[in-house]
């Protein structure tokens, strides 16, 4: 299941017809036919349910093996992009822990949020994939390069090692598509309370800090409780909207005040699994606590 952007989504659609495929779109917009002009109209007339869009990350393999993380699918988060690529990281889980995931995703899957992609979207020529065909060709040809990086990326994977982990996974609530109400956030709060105030040490990483209604509540927090923070986010040249940077300036001095260690990402940075190596933004989203040990 995805959120829709997609501006030519035959070839998905397409795919969605295959025996072994099933696509469904998350909260779709009812204007697919008429072009941006037509969603703009009708995200102004029904903007509440509409500004929610399917934000989760997960790869599940059989129940077997599942890759989390904040990567969307794009050559840009995979460092094949010639233009600018993402900086992320992902975790890899195996056990019990993915069953929660399943239990989420078939929730999501089953409500009445889904609609599958032949429902909106009606392509000729069913079974014959002439849509997906031309679009991978023209991939192919454009991007020879990293189709050989990937092939030799595949045989030269090394065996990974696990660690005994307690995990706890916290998902949203449908409901947010009704009523708008921060679920998550309140949720994560509460399971985080206890160890934010006998915290040590916070290492914070996010692409974009732009404050709540609470302002820096959780920072402040942990600064008032004498815990060391240090903060990791984009500079104004690693980022890929002009307006975050702005509004996050005014933000800094604050931060400053409190005693936090500010570290900014540099837009010459990359990894060395990176094909091009180009400008890069920080796309990283990770919360690190070292709790005080009991006296």
């Amino acid at each position: 299941m995805i959120s829709w952007f997609s501006t030519k989504p035959g070839w998905l659609a397409e795919l969605g017809q295959h025996e072994k495929m099933e696509i469904r779109i998350f909260n779709p917009f009812n204007s697919r036919k008429t072009g941006w002009l037509g969603r703009s109209i009708d995200f102004e007339r029904h903007r509440a349910q509409l500004d929610n869009r399917l934000h989760e990350k997960y790869f599940n393999v059989d129940g077997q093996l599942m890759i989390l993380g904040g990567r969307n699918i794009g050559d840009d988060y995979f460092g094949y992009s010639q233009d600018a690529n993402f900086f992320d990281l992902d975790v890899v889980f195996k056990g019990y822990i993915i069953q929660a995931f399943i239990g989420n995703y078939q929730q999501l899957w089953n409500s009445e949020l889904l609609t599958p992609v032949t429902a909106l979207i009606k392509t000729k020529e069913a079974g014959t994939y002439r849509q997906f065909n031309q679009a991978l060709e023209r991939a192919q040809t454009k991007h020879s390069q990293v189709a050989e990086a990937i092939a030799s990326s595949l045989t030269s994977l090394s065996a990974m090692s696990f660690i005994d982990a307690e995990v706890t996974p916290v998902f949203d609530s449908l409901d947010k598509v009704k009523d708008n109400k921060p679920y998550f956030r309140t949720r994560v709060e509460r399971l985080m309370e206890e160890p934010i105030n006998n915290a040590n040490k916070a290492v914070i990483s996010s692409p974009y800090l732009i404050p709540g209604q609470s302002k820096y509540k959780i920072i402040e927090t942990l600064t008032q409780h004498n815990a060391a923070v240090t903060l990791i986010t984009n500079s104004s040249a690693s980022n890929d909207s002009a307006f975050v940077p702005a509004d996050f300036e005014e933000y800094c001095p604050i931060l400053m005040k409190m005693g936090v260690n500010l570290c900014e990402f540099r837009d010459d940075a990359y990894a060395k699994d990176h094909l091009y190596h180009v400008d890069t933004y920080y796309h990283n989203r990770t919360f690190i606590l070292t709790i005080r040990s009991p006296i």
